[in-house]
């Protein structure tokens, strides 16, 4: 975690003194608050408030209280508990529980899993528990809601240091009755823990989680990473033809309950995963009882305070230090936070290789007058965890293709054979991904891509690529349609630009009012013309009014 303090004192915030910035994402920032009040009455508290420069934009509105709605119904053990939602000078923010402790992504790379698997099988269990009173969650009047959390991960699994463990951020959940957008055709979530239903963009349900689960309990019984140093799109390659990694092709000694529960989660088809969360806990702690013991809350958390006593006595003196100020004086003080550097933590790298956007956007090549664009950044973070939707703007050069219709025709030729390819493999994907296949044998390595890719079209106007550039042609209809790229709207359609051949993957998707959105995935290993076409969202017929017969 890195803690950042006022230069000076605590800043006022309606009833609250925010003291520390935990971080921020890219609609949001997080702080460490005090809540005073009479009788020396004093609470440290968590603030998640939305960024002065984005909190007029009704879509990021609408994604922040649809977090909030959520999160104030949920009230459990084993998820992060959220106090209030309130507004203060056009700015919403949410009130959450201060935990302290650290992300189960933290924790496995100070301790061993493998030599301590039972205090991690714990911990999985009562992650699971939590997550399963999200999925069972209902509406007021008794409807089920739903609820996908579609980001679970070691990120979103905090441990605290009495050995509570709890799921957090529920930012980018699905549910029944949510406002934001949450139809298919989106990729939302980590691809490294993604259901190969959620990572191919399709419907999907609390199984999708169940999955999630499943890869955190296989790493947690092996002590490794599932997808190793894979990238994303070989993941999805992996994905889409069913090449699960087996527990015991890692581990040959596994205990046969072990790898019974890891396939059983891990199914490539939904209806042959755990139904619920709580059908795969109850096997967790079957295999507990079979060892003998079942650590307690308390051992848990004695693990985990002995191995970062330093940094909880760092922090500690951190956070007294400032109430120290804050009692002293009362006046509120600019907001500005400095790094206290003996909080930041570095771990592995990120477990997440694609590109920032930013960094993308650097190196586009211009191939023909440029403008300034104002774009929402959407990259991980230092740790790797996904960042908040909507982030910091910021000016990018972007490219406009040549609107001729020469230039088009060709364009659209090229594309629609392109689009063609799409269509035959996206049709099967789901097929190969519910069948038995044995893996796939030699093939040309068009097939092997996520995303089929055509030769660019003929000699034209433009200037020849530099070697160490690809370039990127995308075409969607409606022409009213918005393109994104890794998240980020590209300022035309079509779009036109040159970026660093990098081998990453990156996700391509197209959306516009009244159509089904769809997503793609291409790597930028050569020049890709794509072509998009938008399915109407169907509509129901008009009903006609009084019997009467139309005009003739």
């Amino acid at each position: 975690m890195i803690v950042r303090l006022p230069v000076q004192s605590a800043r006022g915030f309606g009833r609250y003194r925010l003291i520390a910035k935990l971080g921020q994402g890219g609609m949001a920032e997080v702080f460490l608050a005090a809540h005073r009040g009479p009788l020396g009455f004093e609470k440290l508290v968590v603030i998640k408030r939305l960024k002065p420069g984005i909190a007029t934009e009704p879509e990021v509105n609408a994604m922040f209280l649809d977090e909030a709605r959520l999160a104030a119904r949920l009230n459990h053990p084993n998820v992060v508990q959220t106090y209030e939602c309130g507004q203060i000078d056009d700015q919403y923010y949410i009130v959450m529980e201060y935990l302290e402790g650290h992300s189960l992504d933290r924790i496995c790379r100070k301790i061993d899993p493998s030599r301590h698997r039972a205090i991690y099988l714990a911990i999985l269990s009562d992650a699971l528990a939590g997550l399963h009173y999200a999925h069972d969650l209902m509406d007021f009047n008794g409807q089920p809601l739903q609820v996908v959390h579609r980001d679970i991960s070691p990120h979103n699994i905090f441990v605290t240091y009495d050995g509570q463990a709890k799921v957090v951020d529920f930012g980018i959940a699905k549910w029944a009755t949510r406002d934001a957008d949450t139809s298919t055709g989106v990729v939302k979530g980590k691809i490294r823990y993604m259901a190969p239903e959620q990572a191919l963009a399709t419907m999907v349900d609390r199984r999708a989680d169940v999955f999630s689960m499943g890869l955190i309990f296989w790493e947690l019984v092996v002590g490794e990473r599932f997808w190793g140093d894979l990238s994303d799109v070989q993941i999805l390659q992996r994905l889409t033809f069913g090449e699960i990694p087996q527990l015991r092709e890692r581990w040959p000694a596994a205990p046969e309950a072990l790898d019974r529960i890891c396939s059983r989660a891990l199914a490539m088809a939904p209806e042959d995963r755990y139904a619920t969360a709580a059908h795969m806990r109850e096997d967790v702690e079957a295999y507990l009882a079979t060892m003998g013991r079942r650590p307690s809350s308390a051992e848990i958390g004695r693990l985990i305070g002995e191995t970062f006593a330093n940094r909880r006595a760092e922090v500690r003196s951190a956070i007294s230090d400032q109430l120290g100020r804050l009692h002293a004086d009362t006046a509120d003080g600019p907001e500005e936070f400095e790094v206290l550097p003996v909080l930041e933590e570095r771990g592995a790298a990120p477990w997440s290789q694609r590109m920032p956007m930013s960094q993308m956007a650097a190196q586009m090549s211009q191939m023909s007058q440029p403008y300034a664009h104002q774009v929402p950044d959407h990259t991980l973070g230092d740790d790797g965890a996904r960042e908040d939707s909507i982030s910091n703007r910021q000016t990018i050069p972007t490219i406009m293709v040549a609107n001729t219709q020469s230039t088009r025709r060709k364009a659209l030729w090229t594309a629609g054979i392109a689009v063609l390819s799409v269509l035959l493999i996206g049709g099967a994907a789901w097929a190969v991904m519910t069948m038995k296949w044995p893996p796939p044998g030699p093939a040309p390595e068009q097939a092997l891509t996520v995303e089929p890719t055509v030769p660019g079209p003929g000699p034209g106007p433009t200037p020849a690529p530099v070697a160490n550039l690809i370039e990127l042609r995308i075409i969607a209809t409606p022409l009213d349609a918005k393109i994104y790229l890794d998240d980020v709207e590209l300022p035309s359609n079509p779009f036109f630009a040159r970026f660093s051949r990098d081998g990453t993957g990156h996700r391509i998707r197209v959306a516009a009012d009244g159509y089904t959105p769809e997503a793609r995935f291409v790597v930028f290993t050569r020049d890709e013309v794509l072509t998009i076409n938008l399915r109407p969202v169907a509509q129901a017929p008009t009903p006609r009014s009084g019997g009467s017969s139309p005009r003739k």
